[in-house]
């Protein structure tokens, strides 16, 4: 997450949707000290600093909380399916640091399947709390964006296309937009092939339940 007091805004940090190539392009105009970075240590309980749920944030950290109602709010979603492959990739990463999921899909597909339906059959919904590191990339969208029933964030936008949703942008804060465009790609896995050609049918109703909300609210198709 960026919190800009200078500039008015904050970029909530949705894992998996273009997050880090925004926060590395925004950090300029960041006031935070780049606080909202890495875990932190709460009740003996490592909470993801970086994608903050906004119940955990209103929780543990209200001053930045109550910003979100005098700050521009805005964030990227991703198709559910996508950005569940996309925060497997990032788990598996963490223990194998070189881990190419496009060149494993190349040299053995089944194998590499089998690992992603292996590990998106473990999920559960509380397992996605926004604690701990294993399934801190696949929190719900939804938790990042509303609080209750209620829409926190004023600027949604999808990072499929980030040069036409960014448009948006233009509205509030020009420059924010002109310095997405312009900023480096980071943390890039590309998958080369459709999500459904990956999942089971079991991962493709998995996912259908646990990310519901996710589906109805950003407007994306199921399976």
């Amino acid at each position: 997450m960026i919190v800009s007091d200078t500039r008015k805004f904050i970029f909530i940090h949705n894992p998996k949707c273009a997050g880090t190539t925004v926060r590395r392009a925004l950090m300029p105009f960041d006031t935070t000290g780049d606080f909202f970075w890495l875990f932190h240590e709460i009740e003996g309980r490592q909470l993801d600093k970086a994608h903050l749920p906004l119940s955990l944030m209103k929780t543990f950290f209200p001053e930045y909380f109550e910003r979100l109602t005098s700050h521009f709010v805005f964030m990227f979603v991703r198709d559910p399916y996508a950005r569940a492959i996309s925060a497997f990739n990032e788990a598996r990463s963490r223990i194998v640091p070189d881990a190419d999921p496009a060149r494993e899909i190349v040299d053995d597909r089944d194998a590499y399947a089998a690992a992603l339906n292996d590990f998106i059959g473990r999920l559960t919904p509380e397992k996605l709390d926004g604690w701990g590191t294993d399934y801190s990339h696949f929190v719900r969208q939804r938790d990042m964006a509303y609080l209750g029933a209620k829409l926190m964030v004023d600027c949604v936008m999808r990072s499929e296309n980030l040069v036409a949703t960014s448009a948006k942008l233009e509205a509030f804060d020009p420059e924010l937009r002109v310095r997405l465009l312009n900023a480096p790609r980071y943390n890039v896995r590309t998958v080369p092939v459709e999500p459904e050609s990956l999942l089971s049918r079991e991962s493709i109703a998995k996912i259908n339940a646990i990310y519901r909300d996710d589906f109805l609210l950003f407007d994306y198709p199921t399976l």
